[in-house]
């Protein structure tokens, strides 16, 4: 599979690394199309070894990182003015004020 014109193929960490699997690229697509409006950030989009991906955004000001798993399952983590969030579930409306905030920051 090529991810963002990164090849992520069985084995690609070197060792047992497992290609990203459709769920999990199917879902990232989802939550970045709920969360992101045309002008925030991009994240950095990094493959997890068991075929799942993270969506990472890291800034002084907030950190937000969505893990995926290989069955399109997610959990979230926010961190933004010295306080830490860990969601068990995709939390869409959270992690959408979160970029919006970030936007203004950079901006």
């Amino acid at each position: 599979m090529c991810l963002f014109g990164m090849a992520v193929v069985e084995g690609w960490d070197g060792r047992s690394g497992k290609e990203i699997t459709d769920a999990a690229l199917t879902h990232a697509l989802n939550v970045m199309q709920d969360v992101m409006d045309v002008q925030a950030p991009a994240p950095a989009v990094v493959p997890v070894n068991d075929g799942g991906l993270q969506l990472e955004w890291q800034y002084p000001m907030l950190q937000i990182e969505i893990y995926i798993d290989s069955h399109g399952g997610a959990t979230a983590w926010v961190a933004e003015d010295g306080r830490e969030e860990d969601y068990n579930y995709y939390a869409a409306v959270r992690l959408s004020f979160a970029l919006q905030s970030l936007r203004r920051s950079l901006a």
